[in-house]
């Protein structure tokens, strides 16, 4: 394949004016845009990619952000290299995201009237809202994969029709020369030869209409995907708003050639493939429905759904004779270069055709349509047959071939000549991280070892060190451990100073207090008359005035307690923030304290412990997301750790590990979370 064909054209056209984004953020990501799409008008991005010329400019110019999957697509068809294309994903994830939230925050501002309700009402909207974008972004994701999937998926079985006529041909020439020879057996042989061909050539252009047909309905679903994505991030950006206007405080942040014969694949590998990605795509489309319902975004009108393949390259009369050599592009079918969903025709090499979701089509199928084909090579078709045999195992196609090393890893590679990776947990949690006798155990501890284990350190080659709740920052940043795997919440604040993987655990903060001495009461204190009594609580509303509340110092509930006292007033209780948690369980048993507050898979700990005196009370305030940290400037150890994770979860360890310890504590039976910091 020439230069011509790799790159893009440098032909002269209409290119786009100057950049004049709404925001900083904007005019940043279109400078980008415009770096990676240099050498190409508006004209042939539109005829590249699915999205019309007016559209393009504006992306160019910095008056529209690019969908995600569509900027995933540019740098998959224009940036050469494997790992090239990932340095260059990331760096323009991260513009799109910064210029999202500033287009957020500037529809927000000039918005007519912010949400209205009470702080804690807002911090629940806003994390619906955020929680409804995180999982159209998956769900985003997940759609892309599947437009991948059947690309090649249209590839082979174009092929496969090629292979076929190529045969029927064949099988009537030999029916002709059997017709002059009058030879009967030979005569009968041919018919029943030609006959079973056809039936074969028949079947699987039904088979390929079908995959056409969802691969149709998965590029609508992904811009719907990408629909509630941006309206979930704008809900989520006017409940900040409001949040930091009724309290004047931050809201808390929620936690990338030869030819010949060759062996078929069998029609069925077609039909399992098939099944199991409608059952997905159902699923998607549920999801979507479920998030816009939730959040009251409103569905997009049917006018909207597209009539036909977008981009489908359809067959051209004059490449129809044999005599014609295919070209790198052919007659394309749309509405118009400019439709009314952004919509494009795509004309564009047979290389970007085969390897982008944003195009349909491959080399062996750019002449257009099952006619007029060439035929398909060995090794063509054989890359087709490992795409479907994965695809019936369960795997995705992955965009990246470049795949980390712990070698890779300056993080693992000093624990290594170390002879040991250091990991840092909670000492003193109950079914979390316990050190007992010089013996450490729980969820934590336990997930821990198996991921250390997939990074090549098996558990004679691990220690565990004691890390305190306001320590573990500075112990990664001062390389004293290499992992912290250890109750540990992400949060923004947290996130400027250490990366996360994850999350791997969902949780909430609740209360823990002495048993009262009758059934639904605890133990809380007079502050007039200094004496205890038996109460019901149901709530921290329900708390005396001055009741003394501990937790741990920099904790998410430290902070989370601060923001309720605020809102509830100054008289409703007191905040006493100690080193760890073990110091407000003997305060809280020895009626120092009256409420230990944090998360409810902590006290769920502390209450089995000590069964008779403390239980656990109230709703969940908030909602925590436990995440491994690490330092920030190590990438691989980052993408290491993530799919280690991705593997106990996928395997169920991660099942047996919760009920084994979690289970035995009475935390009740739930799923990981989805990983949004992997």
């Amino acid at each position: 394949m020439n230069d011509d064909e790799e790159r893009p054209s440098q032909r002269q056209g209409a290119r786009p004016g100057p950049v004049e984004g709404d925001t900083p953020q904007a005019a940043e990501l279109a400078q980008w845009l415009r770096e990676r799409t240099a050498g190409l008008t508006v004209r042939q991005l539109a005829e590249r990619f699915r999205y019309g010329r007016s559209q393009w400019s504006e992306f160019l110019r910095g008056r529209k952000l690019i969908p995600l999957w569509l900027l995933e697509d540019v740098v998959t068809a224009l940036v050469p290299g494997p790992q090239n294309q990932q340095m260059q994903r990331a760096i323009g994830r991260e513009l799109l995201e910064a210029a999202e939230h500033a287009d957020a925050a500037r529809r927000a501002a000039h918005a007519p009237q912010l949400p209205d309700g009470t702080a804690h009402e807002l911090q629940i909207r806003l994390d619906d809202a955020r929680q409804g974008q995180i999982q159209a972004q998956q769900t985003l994701h997940s759609l892309t994969r599947l437009i991948y999937t059947f690309l090649s998926m249209v590839a082979d079985l174009r092929q496969r029709c090629a292979t076929l006529e190529a045969e029927r041909d064949q099988a009537r020439q030999r029916l002709e020369e059997a017709n002059a020879t009058v030879t009967q057996q030979r005569l009968a042989e041919s018919e029943q030869h030609l006959a079973a061909t056809e039936q074969q050539l028949a079947e699987t252009e039904q088979r390929l209409e079908g995959v056409e047909d969802l691969l149709a309905r998965t590029r609508w679903e992904q811009q719907e995907a990408e629909y509630v994505r941006i309206r979930a991030l704008q809900r989520a950006e006017q409940h900040r708003r409001a949040y930091e206007q009724r309290t004047g405080d931050t809201p808390t942040e929620p936690v990338d050639e030869e030819t010949g014969a060759v062996t078929l694949p069998q029609l069925w590998e077609y039909d399992h493939a098939l099944e199991a990605a409608d059952a997905q795509l159902h699923a998607h489309s549920a999801r979507l429905s479920a998030i816009r319902e939730r959040l009251g975004i409103p569905a997009p009108s049917q006018s909207r759904r597209p009539r036909t393949i977008l981009g489908q390259v359809v067959p051209d009369p004059s490449t129809d004779s044999p005599d014609n050599a295919p070209t790198s592009s052919g007659s394309v079918r749309a509405d118009s270069t400019d439709n009314a969903d952004g919509s494009a025709t795509l004309a564009s090499s047979d290389r970007t055709r085969a390897n982008t979701p944003g195009a349909v089509g491959s080399a062996a199928g750019a002449a257009g349509g099952p006619r007029g084909r060439r035929r398909p090579g060995r090794r063509t078709v054989l890359v087709g047959m490992v795409c479907l045999s994965l695809l019936a195992a369960g795997a995705w196609f992955a965009r990246d071939q470049w795949q980390p090393s712990p070698s890779d890893s300056q993080v693992l590679r000093r624990a290594d000549k170390r002879g040991e990776l250091i990991i840092g947990t909670k000492a003193g949690q109950p079914g979390l991280s316990m050190e007992e006798d010089g013996k450490w155990s729980g969820f934590d501890v336990e997930l821990a070892r198996r991921i250390a284990d997939r990074l090549g350190f098996p558990e004679d080659k691990i220690k565990f060190l004691p890390v305190g709740t306001n320590s573990r920052e500075t112990m990664i940043k001062n390389k004293k451990v290499d992992l912290v795997v250890g109750s540990y919440s992400i949060n923004a604040e947290r996130e400027k100073e250490v990366a996360f993987a994850g999350p791997y655990l969902l949780t909430g903060q609740r209360l823990l207090m002495r048993k009262g001495d009758t059934e639904g009461t605890v133990w809380v204190n007079d502050d007039k008359t200094g004496s205890l009594y038996t109460k019901e609580v149901r709530s921290y509303v329900d708390l005396p005035p001055k009741t003394d509340v501990c937790t741990a110092a920099d904790s998410t509930s430290q902070k989370k307690l601060e923001s309720l006292k605020t809102e509830l007033g100054e008289k409703q209780f007191d905040v006493t923030p100690l080193t760890d948690y073990d110091l407000c369980i003997s305060g809280l048993l020895d009626t120092t304290y009256e409420v230990l507050s944090t998360d409810d898979v902590i006290l769920a700990g502390y209450q089995a412990k000590y069964r008779n005196q403390l239980v656990t009370i109230g709703g969940d305030m908030s909602h925590e997301k436990y995440g491994i940290g690490m330092e920030k400037n190590d990438s691989v150890l980052h993408d290491l750790v993530c799919d280690a994770l991705e593997k106990e979860i996928s395997s169920g360890r991660w099942d047996q590990l919760f009920k084994d310890n979690l289970g035995k504590i009475g935390v009740e039976e739930t799923s990981p979370p989805p990983r949004t910091r992997c």
